[in-house]
């Protein structure tokens, strides 16, 4: 057997990997077997050859992986390599969207199709060129050459023409006029907040009412001025759940007191203002929300009928999220959890459910950042990225750590990396 000190000698190399970085907005896709959430990230792998307790050399290389995430967790994700680089790819990649169970992806290196079911690649530019021989060398690579919309993929070759590609033959359509197809499910990217409190609303309306945050002072400026904009952290307060009544109005029926600009562009005046009476109050708070199209209002919840408030449990480094759900028509609270980030980046609700409206039995997902402060020279800093499924009707949640899964060195990442 080797002592410790020579079985270091004899090893031929160490691996280290950064920090992850994620590339655009994670997908969610859920059919009737399933429900994953795919995500890229992009990280640096080093190399180095250790001779006699000594670096002999070292070798960096930039990879781009596709994650792979069950929602339910009963299984574990899984982690594809999509490229790997001896320097950082000119421009970024991109989970473009789902089209049936094809995800495409758009590389550096050019368009890549994903089975969203095998984690397989199905589609790439040779493939491509293979089933369409009229777009033989004249595919593009950069971002100006596809994009996503209503229809799925839309990609634009060198000569100027522009084409639909079949995500299951492979085949290419002209789009002209005449070839408007639909596809039979399209999901796109969960949109990625850039901040903190973009993910925030101030309130809903709800047929002829509107419920929202709102303190006394809000409270006098929305019913004299008009409906205020979204919730402003920069100023300190609490806030609590309120209700008022929305009543349509001819443009003769305006008061002298009221702000002409709103009251033209709304034809509506809010009356019968009041806090909901046993709504808690909040510390820098907001209607949780999706942001994008088709919808940017708060998510609301049935059974019973109700709102998801998101706000911080204390101020400062230590500052945590937590989210409440409120429940007409008192504003009594339903539940309340601590979520295990400090930043949510994206809401994923279930992808056939409702723009605004959710069913509480179905769990969402929100993506979202942990950041730690540097308060001791022993302390580190930086964020690290979470995955939580949330089940709305109780609160209960699960998650997972997408920083500690990439920063995990596994054998079959080691082997090859050191040629």
């Amino acid at each position: 057997m080797l002592a410790g000190g020579a079985w270091a000698l004899l090893q031929p190399g160490r691996m280290s990997l950064s920090p992850p970085e994620l590339a655009g907005g994670p997908l969610r896709i859920r059919d009737a077997e399933t429900d994953r959430v795919f995500l890229i990230t992009t990280q640096w792998t080093s190399w180095s050859e250790h001779r006699q307790a000594t670096i002999r050399g070292s070798r960096s290389r930039h990879v781009t992986d596709l994650w792979i995430y069950d929602t339910a967790g009963r299984v574990a994700p899984r982690r594809l390599r999509l490229a790997t680089a001896d320097r950082a790819f000119q421009g970024s990649p991109s989970l473009l969207g789902a089209e049936a169970s094809t995800i495409w992806i758009l590389l550096p290196s050019g368009l890549v199709g994903i089975s969203a079911r095998e984690g397989q690649v199905t589609a790439d530019t040779a493939r491509l060129e293979a089933h369409n021989p009229q777009l033989r060398g004249i595919l593009g690579v950069g971002a100006q050459s596809y994009r996503f919309d209503d229809h799925g993929l839309r990609l634009t070759t060198m000569d100027g023409r522009e084409w639909r590609i079949d995500p299951g033959s492979l085949a290419a359509h002209p789009v002209n006029a005449d070839n408007t197809r639909s596809p039979p499910h399209v999901t796109r990217p969960a949109w990625m907040a850039p901040g903190p409190g973009w993910l925030q609303g101030r309130g809903v309306s709800v047929g002829d009412r509107w419920f929202g945050l709102l303190n006394e002072q809000d409270a006098h400026q929305f019913r004299t001025r008009g409906p205020l904009g979204d919730m402003d952290h920069t100023r300190a307060g609490r806030h609590r759940l309120w209700a008022a009544r929305r009543e349509h109005l001819a443009a003769s029926e305006r008061r002298r007191d009221e702000d002409p600009v709103w009251t033209l562009l709304t034809r509506a005046r809010y009356v019968d203002f009041t806090p909901l009476p046993e709504s808690p109050e909040f510390q820098e708070a907001g209607l949780l929300r999706t942001v994008g199209e088709p919808s940017q209002m708060p998510l609301l919840l049935r059974n019973p009928d109700s709102v998801l408030v998101l706000h911080r449990d204390v101020l400062g480094h230590r500052q945590r999220l937590r989210l409440t759900r409120l429940s007409g028509p008192t504003g009594r609270a339903e539940w309340e959890t601590a979520l295990p980030i400090s930043m949510v980046n994206a809401v994923m609700p279930a992808p056939e459910a409702s723009p605004v409206t959710l069913d509480a039995s179905t769990e969402m997902v929100l993506f979202g950042t942990e950041t730690f402060a540097q308060t001791t020279d022993n302390a580190r800093s930086g964020q690290r990225y979470w995955l939580v499924s949330l089940r709305p009707s109780t609160g209960h949640w699960r998650a997972r750590d997408v920083t500690d899964d990439a920063m995990r060195i596994r054998a079959e990442q080691i082997s090859g990396q050191s040629n």
